[in-house]
């Protein structure tokens, strides 16, 4: 095999008297070539084969024990004991074809720790709740598997240069809402439930006129605004709201509530009412 190939150099071209180009010579790529690392990933990818082997056993005896206290039946206890471990194996493969072939597994890595954390709390049903070492004995397979699976699946796309958000970071935001939902219940339910509104806005039927769609273009988004637009609409009824019904109806702080009332009246020029 030729290592080397010939292209023609820049601003020389065969012309129609049978001419050949000044060529050059230069080195041909070499597809074999491996990029760095890459050895030491199929090595992790042949531990976690292992890991997941002799972690399943231990996991799927904990979930046999339990399901056969409940079922008392030997085949189907085995087969329910296997599902949770097997299916979270299978989602770790198919991330890391994913990840191979240079597309993001997000839906396949959140699925395998799905499975690795609903392996986890059946074991954790089967051990002593009462004893800090059961606990630990009985969750700790299905951690072990569930950190380094997701770490090899994302090492393997950063191999293949794929650039993705971090699955952890979406668990760490629902803990850091749920530690914010300890100590400030009610406003973080209202910051959500806001949130979520506005991410999940109504759709418009088909039967509907461009123009009935518009009349809802300029709501307003925040709640300042939704504020202030319903002062304008009962002031231009002679009837403005008050600081206390402004406070109530929309969860505003007193002086917010007020500093809403003055811009709306100063925009009308102080002939609202009182």
């Amino acid at each position: 095999m030729n290592p080397f190939r010939s292209r023609p150099v820049a601003g020389y071209t065969a012309n129609g008297d049978d001419r050949r180009a000044w060529m050059e010579l230069q080195p041909a790529p070499d597809r074999r070539k491996r990029q760095p690392g890459t050895i030491l990933l199929y090595c992790a990818a042949l531990l976690l084969l292992g890991l997941a082997a002799a972690q399943g056993y231990v996991s799927w005896r904990a979930q046999y024990n339990f399901v056969f206290a409940a079922k008392r039946e030997h085949l189907p206890s085995v087969l329910e004991a296997l599902g949770l471990d097997t299916g979270a194996v299978i989602f770790a493969l198919l991330g890391l074809a994913h990840a191979r072939m240079g597309r993001p597994a997000l839906i396949e890595r959140t699925l395998n720790l799905v499975c690795a954390f609903g392996s986890m709390t059946m074991n954790l049903l089967g051990a002593d709740l009462g004893s800090p070492r059961s606990v630990a004995v009985y969750v700790l397979p299905a951690l072990l598997y569930a950190a380094c699976s997701d770490r090899l699946i994302a090492t393997a796309g950063h191999a293949a240069g794929v650039q993705e958000t971090s699955v952890w970071r979406f668990f760490g935001m629902a803990l850091m809402y749920g530690l914010r939902a300890v100590v400030a219940l009610p406003s973080t339910a209202k910051g959500l439930r806001l949130r979520l509104l506005q991410a999940t806005p109504l759709p418009t039927g088909q039967g509907e006129s461009h123009t009935a769609g518009a009349q809802f273009a300029g709501v307003p988004a925040d709640v300042v605004g939704a504020a202030k637009a319903s002062l304008r609409a009962t002031v231009a009824a002679g009837n403005p709201l008050s600081v206390n019904q402004l406070q109530e109806r929309f969860s505003l702080s007193r002086r917010a509530a007020t500093e809403v009332r003055n811009d709306v009246l100063a925009e009308s020029n102080g002939h609202a009412q009182m």
